[in-house]
C-alpha cells in the first residue's frame, strides 16, 4: 500500500498560469493604496533577504561553506505562479537537532526564525490588504506565508488544513483517521478501516454485513441500486464499473477541485468571508466541510441513457451531465471516448452551480455562452505525472474554435451572443458552432495578451453564478473589461486565427451539457 492519498497536490506547467480573481481593477486611490501595500511587501522581503546575506557572509568569513547553497535558495525571487501550483509538504518541519555542529545549528536556527519572523509579518500584511478590499494581494501573500513558514497555522487553516499528530491533513482526512477503528487510504480501495485492509488484498469484499469473494461482489453491484461509494475530500463517487474505477474518477476529480480552488480561490471565499477569517484566525480545526460533489458513473451507455431519459430526451448525444435539480453529475464507461473531458467538463458546472447554498436559474434570460463556454474550456484539463495542463492549443475544443471560424465563416458577434439564456442557446439550430466558438471565447478573455481580461473574466462568471442582482441585469463584458463589443470581436478573430492548433486531434465533436 503506498500513502497517496485523494487529496493530491500539482505543479502548474507554463499553460496553466495561477489566475486569482481581483473584486475590481484598482483605480484612483484604491491604485495607489494597493501600490503601498506591495511597496511594504517588497521592503519586508528585502529585509529578509539582507537578514540571509549576513549568514552567508559570516559563514564564507569562517570559510564554511557547508549550508551556503541552501542558504542561497532564499535570495531567490518569490514565483507566485509556483507558488500557486506547488504541493504543500505534509510533514511539519522537525525540530532543528541539538547534536549539530554548533555552527550548523546557529544558522539553521536563525535562519528559521528570520522565516518566521517574515511569513508573520506578511500576514498582518495580507490581513490589511482583505480589509482594504485588495483579495487578489490578500490571496498571493497567504500563499508567501506558507513558502516561508510552513506551518504557520492561520495561513494553513485558511488553505484547508489542520495538524493531526506530525502531518498537516485536511478536515475529512483527519476525520477518517480519527473514526474508530482508524481508515486508511488505499490506491486501489479509497478509505478502509485499517482491519479491512488484508481481507480486501487478498480478495475478500463486504457487502452488506457479510464478507463474500470478490467476483460475488462485482456481480451484484452491477445493480446500480447497490453500487460502490467511493467518498473522498469534495466528492461522492458512485459506479457499478468497478471500486478501483471508482477510486480513480474520485482522485481525477479531487486534483481537479484542488487545482481549481488554487487557482481561483474567490470562487470559494468572498472578500468579505476571506476578510473576516483573517480578522479572526481561521479556526482550530479549518474551514467546514460542504456536502461531497455526487457523481454517478455507469457502466454502459444503456445504463446512463435509462437513468435520465425521462429528464432529458436528447440524453442520447451527450457523454455527460449535470443535473442541477438533482445535484447529481452523471457519466457512463465507454473505453472509445474521452471520460475525462467529460468530468471536467460537467465538475465545473457542479462546482460553481454548487457553491451556492440556494439554488437558482443560472444564465435563463443571457449570458449561457459563457457557461458552457468555460466548462469546454476546462475539458483541456490535464494532470500527468505529477503536473498540470489547461488551455492547450492543440484540444479538440480550441482546433473547432479556429476551424468554425476560418474555414467556415461562423462568428455569432458577442452583441447577438451574450443576449442569449439557456433555451435559445440551446435551442439554436447552430448549436455545435456556438459550443466552438464559446470555448474559443473563454482561451480568449483567460489568455489574450498576457491574461488582461482574466480578472473581467472571472468577475462576469462570479457575477453570472452568483446570488440575482436585485435590480437591473448582470453587465456585459463590454462593462466588465471596458472595451466594446465590437473591439472585443476584433480581437478575438485576430487572437483565434493565429491559435497554434496544429497537433490536432481527431477532429470528432461531441456535446456535453
Amino acid at each position: 500500500m503506498t500513502d497517496c492519498r485523494p487529496s493530491v497536490r500539482w505543479c502548474l506547467s507554463v499553460f496553466a498560469a495561477a489566475v486569482l480573481i481581483a473584486a475590481s481593477p484598482p483605480s484612483g486611490q484604491a491604485q495607489r493604496r494597493d501600490a503601498a501595500l506591495r511597496e511594504q511587501r517588497d521592503r519586508l522581503v528585502d529585509g529578509f533577504h539582507g537578514n540571509v546575506q549576513l549568514l552567508i557572509d559570516e559563514l564564507a568569513g569562517k570559510g564554511v561553506t557547508d549550508g551556503l547553497p541552501e542558504l542561497k535558495v532564499w535570495l531567490e525571487p518569490v514565483d507566485h505562479e509556483y507558488l500557486i501550483g506547488q504541493p504543500l509538504a505534509r510533514q511539519m518541519q522537525p525540530t532543528i537537532s541539538d547534536d549539530l555542529p554548533a555552527v550548523q545549528r546557529d544558522w539553521r536556527v536563525r535562519l528559521r526564525k528570520h522565516r518566521e519572523d517574515l511569513a508573520t509579518e506578511l500576514y498582518a500584511l495580507s490581513r490589511r490588504a482583505a480589509n482594504q478590499r485588495f483579495p487578489t494581494l490578500s490571496w498571493h501573500l497567504i500563499h508567501e506565508v506558507v513558502w516561508f513558514d510552513p506551518d504557520h497555522t492561520n495561513a494553513r487553516h485558511l488553505l484547508g488544513f489542520q495538524q493531526f499528530d506530525d502531518e498537516w491533513v485536511t478536515p475529512f482526512e483527519a476525520q477518517m483517521r480519527r473514526s474508530s477503528p482508524p481508515r486508511e487510504w488505499h490506491e486501489r480501495f479509497g478509505w478502509l478501516p485499517s482491519t479491512h485492509v488484508e481481507r480486501y488484498e487478498s480478495g475478500q469484499r463486504l457487502f452488506g454485513s457479510r464478507w463474500v469473494p470478490a467476483d460475488i461482489e462485482e456481480e451484484r453491484r452491477r445493480d446500480f441500486r447497490f453500487a460502490w461509494e467511493v467518498e473522498t475530500d469534495h466528492f461522492l463517487v458512485k459506479t457499478n464499473v468497478s471500486q478501483e474505477r471508482g477510486v480513480e474518477l474520485a482522485v481525477l476529480l479531487e486534483g481537479f477541485h484542488d487545482w481549481f480552488k488554487r487557482t481561483y480561490p474567490e470562487f470559494f471565499t468572498t472578500p468579505q468571508q476571506l476578510n473576516e477569517a483573517l480578522q479572526r484566525g481561521a479556526g482550530r480545526r479549518g474551514p467546514v466541510r460542504r456536502k461531497p460533489f455526487v457523481v454517478h458513473f455507469y457502466r454502459t451507455k444503456e445504463d446512463y441513457v435509462a437513468r435520465l431519459i425521462k429528464k432529458n430526451p436528447q440524453i442520447e448525444i451527450t457523454n455527460g451531465i449535470y443535473m442541477p435539480d438533482e445535484r447529481i453529475s452523471h457519466f457512463f464507461f465507454d473505453p472509445d471516448s474521452d471520460t475525462e473531458s467529460s468530468l471536467y467538463h460537467e465538475a465545473t458546472h457542479q462546482i460553481l452551480y454548487e457553491l451556492q447554498a440556494v439554488p437558482h436559474e443560472i444564465a435563463l434570460d443571457a449570458n449561457f455562452w459563457v457557461v458552457e463556454g468555460l466548462a469546454c474550456y476546462m475539458e483541456s484539463f490535464r494532470q500527468n505525472d505529477g503536473k498540470i495542463t489547461i488551455g492547450t492549443p492543440s484540444n479538440i475544443r480550441f482546433y473547432w474554435a479556429q476551424h468554425r471560424l476560418v474555414d467556415e465563416n461562423f462568428y455569432a458577434p458577442l452583441g447577438q451572443l451574450a443576449p442569449l439564456g439557456r433555451v435559445r442557446f440551446q435551442n439554436s439550430t447552430s448549436l455545435r458552432q456556438l459550443y466552438s466558438q464559446s470555448s474559443g471565447l473563454a482561451h480568449f478573455f483567460l489568455h489574450y495578451n498576457g491574461g488582461v481580461y482574466r480578472d473581467a473574466f472571472i468577475d462576469y462568471i462570479s457575477a453570472i453564478y452568483g446570488p440575482p442582482p436585485r435590480r437591473g441585469t448582470i453587465p456585459g463584458l463590454d462593462q466588465f473589461t471596458g472595451v466594446t463589443y465590437s473591439a472585443l470581436d476584433l480581437q478575438y478573430r485576430s487572437y483565434i486565427t493565429e491559435l497554434d492548433t496544429e497537433e490536432k486531434a481527431t477532429p470528432v465533436e461531441r456535446l456535453s451539457e
